[in-house]
């Protein structure tokens, strides 16, 4: 997946798609590209259909980066393990019923996630995972939104497999395409992974905030986040390089994912 984030990783939105675009194809993983007009902007989504039916779970990661950014953490990480859990599901014929999407815009207001809900009609859409900052860190971190017993995400939270990948059970992530979702009623959880201190700095965030739904200041939201580690890999941070992704980070992931997903 390494070699996926070297070649995704740029600035420059154009080519990112055509890096993406262009793996898709080496990799022979059949994809619709969607240009869809937005306003005064164009949203081009690209999409990975397994089994497609009329009742079918989303699972997602944006492609785009912030100006100026590499976007290697933000998203190119997410993008890659995305691509090769396509590649894993078409290549043992799973039986799941899915679209794997990669959207477009999620930096400038979840635009291309808005959009794939409008064309795909959010009536067949069952649920939503979303995968973003996935490439620097030990630990796999995943925001339930209360949908722990949803039968879309049973596996994902069956103690086994939370056991087995020890993953961190978080009451507040930032939000990105899932919010869009979120929005439409979708249930949706957000899964990343971060650095181990992170972890309880997060914790902390929730408990003293969100879990008392106090709106922080401005000043203790830019506390919370010049303490975090993570944030330093993106939008133009001083660690915003494909250095700082971690093909073992993405390892991780990638093999909760692949025991989590229900067929």
């Amino acid at each position: 997946m390494q070699k996926y984030v070297e070649k995704i990783a740029s600035s420059n939105q154009s080519e990112r798609r055509n890096a993406l675009l262009d793996i898709l194809r080496s990799e022979n993983i059949p994809f619709t590209h969607y240009h869809q007009k937005h306003n005064e902007n164009w949203v081009e989504n690209v999409v990975v259909s397994i089994n497609p039916s009329e009742s079918r779970l989303v699972i997602g990661a944006h492609y785009d980066s912030c100006e100026g950014s590499s976007g290697a953490n933000d998203n190119a990480a997410g993008v890659s393990i995305l691509i090769r859990l396509a590649k894993m599901l078409l290549e043992k014929d799973s039986k799941i019923s899915a679209d794997l999407v990669f959207f477009d815009r999620e930096e400038y207001k979840n635009r291309g996630s808005e959009k794939y809900i409008d064309f795909a009609g959010k009536e067949k859409l069952t649920a939503m995972i979303n995968l973003d900052i996935c490439g620097n860190g030990e630990k796999i971190c995943v925001s339930a939104k209360g949908n722990e017993k949803n039968n879309a995400f049973l596996n994902m939270f069956s103690p086994d497999v939370v056991q087995k990948h020890n993953v961190n059970l978080m009451g507040y992530l930032p939000s990105g395409d899932d919010w869009t979702f979120d929005h439409a009623g979708i249930p949706n959880i957000s899964v990343a992974i971060l650095p181990d201190n992170d972890v309880a700095t997060f914790h902390t965030f929730y408990e003293n905030f969100i879990k008392k739904n106090i709106e922080p200041s401005q000043e203790e939201q830019e506390k919370f986040f010049g303490s975090i580690e993570v944030i330093s890999t993106m939008h133009n941070g001083p660690n915003d390089t494909i250095d700082s992704v971690s093909q073992a980070s993405m390892d991780i992931l990638f093999s909760y994912l692949c025991d989590a997903i229900t067929e």
